[in-house]
């Protein structure tokens, strides 16, 4: 009798995860559908029509604007990857972006958040996950597009780690001259410290040469951090 019901009981587990797995799955069907497949829009072509300089990019914004980085010359910007999902490293570095963000002294700078997984990530979930780290968005944009695209003109330029759910905690910042000025492990306290010592430096510098391509390559070099990667 006990071997029977320790059967039964097993039986009626093995049923309660499959049903969940089956769940979890329409519950990802559904957030795909929620919103625009990404790859629908044709980015390559939308950014021709801008006629952007080389560096620059075009992606929609968690409105579902299009959100061209050109609107950021001669500005500050700090450009970082994630993605919504994300259960560990990607919270903590946007607990303290949503710090950051909202200190009067950065308020000249605009933060860009740049989905690594954006199929799943569209303008209508991106804009709940802002919510939840009361974003300004006027300040802090969360970007989603193309994969390819995103892979091309955004992250290699920049030298970021860019996977379907796999990506680096560096945070890049960008000056008014177009230059990456500084690269920042997110995670790390000391260095978060020194870029918000260092940014209203660079918002108040002279921009010598607006006609410089963006994100031209600085001085300093990516760290060679791991890359985090979450389920």
């Amino acid at each position: 009798m006990k071997v029977r019901l320790s059967f039964i009981w097993a039986m009626l587990l093995v049923a309660a995860v499959f049903a969940y797995g089956i769940f979890k799955l329409t519950k990802i069907r559904d957030v795909a559908r929620s919103g625009p497949r990404q790859e629908a829009f044709d980015y390559w072509e939308e950014a021709k029509k801008r006629d952007l300089r080389p560096g620059e990019f075009v992606l929609t914004d968690q409105a579902g604007n299009l959100f061209a980085s050109s609107e950021l010359r001669d500005k500050v910007w700090v450009l970082s990857t994630f993605f919504s999902t994300c259960p560990s490293h990607c919270l903590t570095i946007n607990q303290t972006l949503a710090k950051l963000h909202l200190r009067p002294e950065l308020h000249d700078i605009t933060f860009l958040s740049v989905s690594c997984s954006p199929i799943l990530d569209t303008p209508d979930v991106l804009r709940e996950y802002a919510t939840r780290f009361n974003a300004d968005t006027r300040r802090w944009k969360f970007l989603t597009g193309d994969f390819a695209y995103i892979l091309r003109q955004v992250a290699q330029p920049l030298h970021l780690i860019y996977e379907n759910g796999n990506h680096n905690e560096t945070a890049v910042v960008v000056g008014r001259d177009g230059r990456v000025r500084k690269y920042v492990n997110l995670l790390n306290a000391e260095e978060v410290d020194r870029m918000m010592a260092e940014l209203p430096k660079l918002a108040a510098e002279v921009n010598a040469d607006q006609s410089r391509s963006p994100a031209s390559p600085a001085q300093s070099t990516p760290p060679r951090t791991a890359a985090s990667s979450s389920p």
